[in-house]
């Protein structure tokens, strides 16, 4: 269903910004860069800085998707490329591994 309502927009005008949420945003991160999206993982401390600035400190989804823009837009950004995809799979390994490694220790 994303996808469809994805299509009406033109690929090189659509840039996605995602928060950096671990594995969560790296699953979406992964799957629009698969589907040949702009993807850019924005760090989290960026948008923070961005919603301390505001007065109202209230956190919706419709307040973040406008804290990422504006971070987009004041921090400038740096595209996902291939070699990101891959490192982010990489990270994920590690992770799982240093989780099996701990629960054989336990």
């Amino acid at each position: 269903i994303l996808l469809k309502h994805l299509e009406s927009y033109s690929k090189e005008e659509l840039l996605i910004g995602l928060e950096s949420t671990a594995h969560y945003g790296e699953v979406f991160a992964q799957f629009f860069f698969k589907h040949d999206f702009k993807v850019v993982i924005i760090n989290p401390l960026q948008t923070s800085a961005i919603r301390k600035a505001g007065i109202r400190k209230t956190k919706t989804d419709k307040i973040n998707s406008f804290i990422i823009s504006k971070s987009l837009i004041f921090n400038g950004y740096r595209l996902l490329e291939k070699k990101d995809i891959k490192l982010l799979a990489l990270k994920s390994l590690a992770k799982s591994r240093r989780k099996l490694i701990k629960q054989r220790t336990s």
